[in-house]
């Protein structure tokens, strides 16, 4: 058998699946066979994701840390107004 490779999308339907299959109380081995996945590749997914919110949030708070350390190429305005006029053209 070879091995097979789901894609993102792929990954998210078998996951919202298996909420549904676990939400009518099928346990978690049959609902790994019926997905077609090992239970360790089912955990480790569900490790890996998380909910649209909590990957937005993660991805705000990222862009704000790399914006307040200066590694998005963004400086920190200055708080003094005399300094602002110098940093103008």
């Amino acid at each position: 058998m070879s091995r097979r490779r789901h894609t993102p999308v792929q990954i998210v339907r078998k996951l919202r699946e298996a909420d549904r299959l676990r939400a009518e109380g099928t346990e978690l081995a049959e609902v790994c066979r019926h997905l077609e996945v090992s239970v360790q590749t089912y955990q480790r997914r569900r490790a890996q994701s998380s909910s649209p919110d909590q990957r937005r949030c993660a991805g705000v708070r990222r862009r704000r840390s790399a914006a307040s350390s200066g590694e998005a190429g963004l400086r920190p305005l200055p708080t003094d107004p005399r300094r602002a006029v110098q940093l103008l053209p």
